[in-house]
């Protein structure tokens, strides 16, 4: 019966809330596959989870405390605080937390196939980013059971608010921006560290 129910975890739709798209086990990165293999039961759990974090930010884009900006803006910093608030708070936070390190080392995998996530090209200080902000969702999770979803939700806005979280500087469009607040220079395929800039969320 175990052997039967892990398989069956397995087998099942995984989506990831920071995917566009529903992906099969089968057309996941190695590094999920692992993770999604060693946690048969989690897993379960852990795409129902991720299904309500998916639709929660459907909602949140419309909040004017943040931006519609799913690549590098404040809502793709909700997204992964919020992914790792809920993850940690039904799954616990060692397991939330390999999964999120699973999921950027799959990006990387994804960028040396050239395959775009969230319709962008990732790049390293996209993953810093997403890594930091789960960190945060990670910590808010701790001792947050009785907590709502809706309480969660105002906590992460509110480190966003208050420059605890990270993200990409962009323009008023959503494009990303160097430092300096010049344009991004034509990127080159294989570049994996870029020009892009991380800043604190309330910038």
């Amino acid at each position: 019966m175990t052997r039967s129910i892990a398989l069956t975890s397995i087998a099942l739709l995984f989506t990831l809330a920071s995917r566009a798209q529903t992906s099969s086990f089968f057309n996941l990165r190695r590094p999920e596959k692992f993770w999604v293999l060693t946690h048969p039961f989690k897993a379960h759990k852990a795409y129902r989870i991720s299904l309500e974090v998916r639709k929660a930010c459907t909602e949140v884009a419309k909040d004017p405390r943040l931006d519609s900006f799913e690549h590098g803006g404040r809502l793709d910093a909700f997204r992964h605080c919020y992914w790792m608030s809920q993850l940690g708070c039904g799954i616990g936070v060692r397991a939330a937390r390999k999964l999120g390190k699973a999921h950027e080392k799959s990006n990387y995998l994804s960028f040396k196939h050239a395959k775009t996530v969230d319709s962008a090209l990732q790049d390293s200080n996209a993953v810093v980013m997403d890594l930091h902000n789960n960190e945060i969702g990670l910590q808010l999770a701790i001792g947050a059971a009785e907590i709502s979803k809706e309480e969660m939700r105002e906590k992460i806005i509110g480190s966003i608010q208050e420059g605890r979280l990270l993200r990409l500087k962009t323009d008023s469009a959503g494009k990303l921006l160097r430092c300096d607040g010049a344009p991004l220079p034509p990127r080159m395929p294989k570049e994996w560290s870029t020009q892009t800039c991380l800043i604190d969320s309330n910038m």
